[in-house]
């Protein structure tokens, strides 16, 4: 079955919910799905709390047999390669057994000074996988950027995927067909949100984007867009739907 996960983000949908009590009511109650994307920015500040957190998601994910993704909001490069606190988000990622850390591309012009020796040591250390994304900035955003460092990671053999934002994309008014012709056979996860016209995140329904047509084969696909947690089991079921139907 292709995966399908649920970002935390979604949780911004409901009032007073930390990303904690969010997994946990997602154990007890939630759809069928195969995983969680955790936001390192939604983490506990406190070292403790978050490493308890940790400990409850080793067992969350032993329970439900979830994977966890980890969803980093930083740079991954810089002009002088890659950023030196790429170890301690792995491990971080390592402490609840995440199997993927999502990050920004950063500075394209450093992904030539990265040997794939130093990925594939750090990757082994952690037994985690690692991708970049399209995200909303000038630099990082637009297409052109964006395939230059998918084009560079290629020429450089390092061992990283690429996650799709649809959404993304919308918001940047960049054209998603094209993004999607020249990207999806880089694609090895997507984060699938719809926008409306005014930009913000909507149901899948109820977004400018025909969302059907940009769904990948195989790779897990993660809901990554606040939403009501009662409407978290349709959104599921007509993911999954569609995936059926376009698989």
């Amino acid at each position: 079955m292709q995966p399908i996960m649920i970002n935390t983000i979604v949780m911004l949908g409901e009032k007073q919910m930390d990303q904690r009590a969010f997994v946990k009511r997602l154990a007890q109650a939630g759809p069928v799905i195969e995983g969680v994307e955790i936001r390192q920015e939604l983490l506990p500040a406190d070292e403790d709390t978050r490493k308890a957190f940790f400990l409850e998601l080793l067992e969350t994910g032993t329970q439900k047999g979830w994977q966890f993704f980890y969803s980093v909001p930083q740079s991954l490069f810089t002009n002088q390669g890659l950023n030196p606190q790429l170890d301690s988000w792995l491990a971080e990622a390592a402490a609840f057994k995440a199997a993927s850390v999502k990050v920004n591309i950063g500075e394209v012009a450093g992904i030539a000074a990265v040997e794939p020796t130093e990925l594939a040591a750090l990757f082994a250390k952690y037994q985690v996988r690692l991708t970049i994304e399209n995200d909303q900035t000038e630099a990082n955003g637009r297409l052109k950027p964006v395939t230059e460092a998918i084009a560079a990671v290629a020429k450089g053999q390092l061992p990283i995927g690429y996650t799709f934002d649809v959404g993304n994309w919308l918001v940047m008014a960049e054209d998603l067909d094209l993004a999607f012709a020249q990207l999806k056979e880089k694609m090895t996860v997507l984060h699938l949100k719809n926008i409306d016209e005014k930009l913000e995140t909507t149901l899948l329904d109820e977004g400018t984007a025909a969302w059907q047509s940009y769904l990948p084969k195989e790779v897990p696909v993660i809901l990554e867009y606040p939403m009501a947690f009662a409407a978290i089991a349709d959104e599921v079921a007509k993911t999954r739907a569609a995936l059926v139907q376009h698989g």
